[in-house]
């Protein structure tokens, strides 16, 4: 990795550290209990897409529009934490990840469960 990726690497970790705080700050009534499972951030820094993982999935759809609500306030909070030229946009969405491991998980149960057993003869 040249030194450039190597300096956006820190400051994309930094920025990952300083949001997770500025969110665990959050005290909107309407937030679900959620999670910050990751942040993509572009190379050019102008946006970051914040996935997280709500533990009520009926409050999945207003945390993110909660969250959505006040991202201006948690990118000038960010802003006055980080110590970088730009402060990307920032972008929630719901992280699938975990929802689609189960899935797959469920998936692979099933076919356990169906899978015919070999019978001393096959063997």
């Amino acid at each position: 990795m040249g030194r450039r990726g190597h300096a956006f690497e820190k400051n994309v970790n930094i920025l990952k550290r300083e949001l997770a705080d500025v969110l665990a700050e959050a005290r909107d009534p309407r937030l679900g209990f959620f999670t910050l499972m990751d942040v993509r951030v572009s190379p050019d820094m102008y946006y970051a897409d914040v996935f997280i993982s709500v533990v009520n999935e009926e409050e999945e759809a207003e945390t993110i529009e909660v969250l959505q609500a006040h991202r201006g306030y948690f990118r000038s909070e960010l802003a006055k934490r980080l110590n970088t030229k730009r402060t990307p946009e920032l972008r929630f969405e719901i992280d699938t990840l975990v929802q689609h491991t189960q899935h797959m998980d469920e998936l692979f149960d099933k076919l356990e469960v169906e899978a015919p057993r070999p019978t001393d003869e096959e063997e």
